[in-house]
């Protein structure tokens, strides 16, 4: 008979930054991302973005109603992947990265301003955080 042994902590191998998500938020997410190309794509044909209404535009200040998606958008990630905000900001840099080099290829598919892009990360963030946070609490109780 072969005895087996169990790997000690200092033999595993260390645990992934990036959590496993399921099925389902997979497609999710999968989702989004081509609800927010179809959008952008209506910009491009109809000459006008449905949600880039401005609710305060300064030249500090850039708030519309994207960014009521990226708050809610990154709430549903916190909620579903807990305590991992660098990753999940560092994705969402990633996508403001996509963003600015989409709009520089053509701003009439994609406008997107500085301004923007650091409001639309701070969002991000506002957001990531109430799912944090709601996810901590429901799993508390």
């Amino acid at each position: 008979m072969k005895k087996t042994t169990t790997p000690t902590p200092s033999q595993q191998p260390p645990a992934s930054p990036y959590p496993k998500l399921s099925r389902s938020f997979k497609r999710w997410l999968v989702f989004c991302f081509l609800l927010v190309c179809s959008l952008h794509a209506f910009h491009y044909w109809f000459n006008g973005d449905p949600l880039a209404h401005p609710y305060i535009n300064g030249e500090y200040v850039s708030i519309d109603s994207w960014s009521i998606i990226h708050v809610v958008f990154f709430a549903v990630i916190g909620y579903h992947v807990p305590d991992k905000l660098g990753p999940m900001m560092m994705y969402g840099i990633g996508w403001e990265v996509v963003e600015w080099l989409m709009q520089s290829q053509s701003k009439a598919f994609w406008e997107e301003t500085h301004i923007n892009t650091i409001w639309d990360i701070w969002f991000n963030f506002i957001g990531y955080r109430i799912g944090d946070l709601i996810s901590t609490v429901h799993h508390i109780r």
